[in-house]
């Protein structure tokens, strides 16, 4: 009798003040660390490297497919890591990269010989220097001053976004185990399901619409985080070659997996901690 009542009177939960403030903070810093979590995958050089030999055009590149995947990757790296000795340094690194492959993708005994047939590479200056010049014969065969200038503005907004979203995950660990131990795994599960709740909801919308107009999509995000529009390339230039559509496309379904990946396990383990008696 005392066991059933104990269950009856479990079954008219009514969390307290305390575990709602606690609930609705550890509920959303817990949603950005899932779709952070996403982002961080999207942004390893292997997820680059395996988009890039999945999607690149090759025989739209004026470089070997080797070497594009190669410069896709160093693009990453340009864009994503840190410039620990400096952005001109950073820059230089990636030229030499860009006019190694293009002596390579231009060598006589290469298949993509006859496309750089009317290209003199150049030979003085800065490996920058160089790849700038390369740029000035024609979009598809380096990275001009724009692009580098798109990429470090990349750069500038993970700098940025990467330290607040670990403070944000380790927030997210914090409030779950302060409102786990305060206020009982139940208040714990009901915050696990709610927040991937509306994470999921929010994906699903923006899913919907990458499916139906991507391009519409893309250029709405590109536009929140560059407003001043030097985000935009001819289709056959080098960094659209090595990053086209489907590499973006592939990015953001990778996001989304991983993202709604965890939110149903955090819902998972959320139902069974909500069942709980405190």
């Amino acid at each position: 009798m005392a066991e059933h009542a104990g269950k009856q009177s479990s079954s008219h939960y009514r969390p307290s003040v305390r575990s709602v403030l606690l609930g609705t903070f550890f509920s959303i810093t817990l949603a950005i660390s899932f779709f952070a979590a996403g982002f961080a995958v999207d942004t390893l050089p292997a997820t680059t490297a395996t988009l890039s030999r999945l999607f690149t055009n090759f025989n739209l590149s004026v470089y070997l497919p080797e070497d594009t995947t190669e410069l896709a990757v160093a693009t990453r790296d340009y864009t994503v890591e840190s410039y620990s000795s400096g952005e001109a340094a950073a820059t230089e690194v990636l030229a030499h990269k860009v006019m190694d492959a293009a002596a390579r993708s231009s060598a006589q005994d290469s298949p993509k010989a006859t496309l750089w047939r009317t290209i003199t590479l150049p030979t003085t200056g800065t490996a920058t220097e160089q790849m700038y010049a390369l740029a000035k014969t024609h979009h598809a065969y380096s990275l001009g001053p724009d692009e580098i200038s798109h990429l470090q503005d990349c750069n500038k907004i993970i700098r940025i976004a990467v330290p607040v979203l670990i403070v944000i995950a380790a927030l997210a660990l914090i409030l779950g185990i302060i409102l786990g131990a305060s206020c009982g795994r139940r208040a714990l599960g009901h915050a696990l399901i709610a927040a991937p709740a509306v994470l999921l909801l929010a994906m699903v919308g923006l899913g919907v619409w990458a499916i139906v107009d991507f391009n519409a999509f893309f250029s709405a995000f590109h536009g929140v985080f560059f407003p001043q529009g030097n985000w935009t390339f001819p289709a056959d230039s080098l960094l659209i070659c090595m990053l086209p559509t489907a590499f973006w496309v592939g990015m953001v379904a990778i996001w989304a997996f991983i993202t709604i990946t965890l939110s149903i396990l955090s819902v998972f383990i959320g139902r069974r901690l909500s069942r709980a008696y405190n």
